[in-house]
């Protein structure tokens, strides 16, 4: 290999590990923010690609148009669930008055002539406003989350239902093979109750 194609190389390497170095400063910067302006345990906001931490990235980062695009890339999505509309319709639109609500105090925030007093109760309402939205992301994903759980249970359900129906079908056939060679009442006990389990099973 020629020695411009190492420099080339080289500097390939030492752009990406510069963009992973700024990424992760950007999330501790972030992470330091949230803690140290609105007092949130970092642990408590998730990994950087989950939701919360994600919006609350962007809240940080005063990218509330993108949030709320995102938000409803991620609505729309998840709108094909069956109930989920329903159980986050008004959930969302908390979510999306929040983002307004917080995008509007940091405004003021910045304004030069706001008195101290004015610009600490806006930044406590701020950190209010935020908490508001972390909780209300969290209760998004446990949504989600329990949606998940129940189509889980009831395909385990499902499962165990059609197992346990292939067994009986199974057992009286034998039984009913048996039978052939029975004669007098046993003979018809086993067929009819090889009936009733066929009628209960739907078939």
């Amino acid at each position: 290999m020629s020695n411009s194609a190492l420099k080339l190389h080289d500097g390939d390497q030492t752009r990406e590990s510069s963009e992973d170095t700024t990424k992760g400063q950007s999330e501790f910067s972030v992470e330091k923010i949230l803690k140290e302006e609105y007092q949130m345990d970092p642990s408590d906001i998730g990994s950087p690609e989950s939701l919360v931490h994600s919006v609350l990235r962007q809240m940080v980062e005063d990218q509330f148009e993108k949030a709320v695009r995102d938000l409803k890339g991620f609505q729309e999505h998840k709108s094909t669930y069956p109930g989920y509309v329903g159980k986050t319709e008004s959930l969302f639109a908390h979510i999306y008055k929040l983002i307004q609500v917080i995008h509007q105090r940091k405004a003021m925030a910045l304004v030069p002539s706001l008195s101290p007093a004015r610009k600490k109760d806006l930044n406590t309402r701020l950190s209010q406003h935020m908490k508001d939205l972390k909780n209300s992301l969290k209760m998004l994903v446990q949504v989600e989350y329990e949606m998940k759980m129940s189509d889980s249970r009831t395909t385990l359900w499902t499962v165990k239902a059609i197992v346990y129906s292939c067994f009986i079908i199974v057992f009286w056939a034998m039984a009913l093979e048996a039978a052939h060679g029975m004669r007098g009442p046993l003979s018809i006990m086993v067929n009819n109750v090889a009936d009733w389990l066929y009628g209960l099973v739907g078939l």
